[in-house]
């Protein structure tokens, strides 16, 4: 299987291998089979892989590069969660200007005229390429890559376009764990370092939809929780493509030697979420940031956030309980 569909929170996604090895393909099908679509229906987003023969770089088409340069460069200052934007800059640069010994990688860049029409994200030893408007990406794989390096460049990349599209789906893929207490799904969004992992290992018995990356779509009103494909690589948690749970409440983690939960306003739960929790942000277009942004003040208005100040232990889950019973 050359070519397939996924479907992920709603969004669908057309996925084209074709380029790549063969001993690939039935390994890249197992990692996203229960994604996989059934049925004829147009993906609103695609992704292709390219294989690309690079050997290092040597300067010379000057134009190109100072609109990698710039492009790069672009997120970067205008979402500065970097702590050195320059160091950064540099060691992205490193990673795609080999690029550009590519003849099909010149041509994507060629048609470009602003750098903030084009987004150049690396993914290990490949580089993802995707035009202002377009709901079309590319990936471009270096072609002596070991197999577990395409594959998880392959995945990184399917993460954001799956980010990036969902927005058009009444959707948003958010950094946290979603998990189903008392038929109701309830969301915990934390940065790297402050416990999704841990809760996520607290809360049996409860299911857990995801540990990682989660979807929270809106619908007539209501916002529902989705299964992805994008946990963490320890994790072993089942994923169908057509699991759903009404979301009810948001809970910000913050890791602490007590144990409490307390309310957090709309005003300050909408930009922590946008700042924090809504993956590959910074590089959205300016319509689809917008978008994103109002669906997220949306989200705030109809759902009640807290912070959850929790320890090792299960000892919150009586505070979430009380909160939930309440908000039922």
């Amino acid at each position: 299987m050359n070519t397939f569909g996924l479907k992920i929170g709603g969004l669908n996604l057309g996925l084209d291998i074709s380029a790549m090895e063969a001993r690939l393909h039935q390994s890249v099908v197992e990692m996203f089979s229960p994604f996989l679509r059934n049925g004829a229906e147009a993906p609103k987003e695609t992704l292709v892989v390219f294989p690309a023969r690079t050997w290092g770089w040597s300067r010379g088409l000057g134009d190109l590069e100072s609109l990698i340069e710039e492009s790069l460069r672009t997120p970067l200052s205008r979402f500065p969660f970097a702590s050195n934007e320059e160091r950064e800059l540099r060691h992205r640069l490193r990673r795609v200007l080999p690029f550009l010994r590519e003849e099909k990688f010149r041509n994507f860049l060629n048609p470009v005229k602003v750098p903030q029409d084009v987004t150049l994200l690396p993914f290990g030893r490949s580089v993802l390429c995707r035009r202002e408007g377009e709901p079309r990406s590319m990936l471009f794989q270096k072609t002596w890559t070991r197999k577990k390096t395409k594959e998880a460049s392959l995945y990184g990349s399917v993460y954001f376009v799956s980010a990036v599209g969902l927005p058009s789906a009444e959707g948003l893929l958010l950094h946290g764990v979603g998990i189903v207490e008392q038929n109701c799904g309830l969301l915990f969004l934390g940065r790297p370092g402050n416990g999704k992992s841990t809760l996520a290992r607290l809360s049996t018995p409860r299911e857990v939809i995801s540990d990682d990356g989660i979807i929270a779509t809106r619908r007539g009103g209501s916002y529902y929780l989705h299964a992805t494909p994008f946990n963490q690589m320890e994790s072993d948690i089942p994923a169908p493509n057509d699991r759903e749970d009404r979301l009810v409440m948001g809970i910000f983690l913050n890791k602490d030697e007590e144990v409490r939960l307390d309310r957090v306003s709309p005003l300050e739960a909408c930009p922590t979420i946008v700042r924090n929790h809504v993956h590959f942000f910074r590089y959205f277009s300016a319509g689809v940031a917008e978008r994103t942004f109002m669906m997220v003040a949306d989200l705030c208005r109809e759902i009640p956030f807290y912070r959850l100040h929790f320890r090792k232990d299960p000892s919150f889950w009586p505070l979430v309980e009380k909160a939930l019973a309440e908000r039922v």
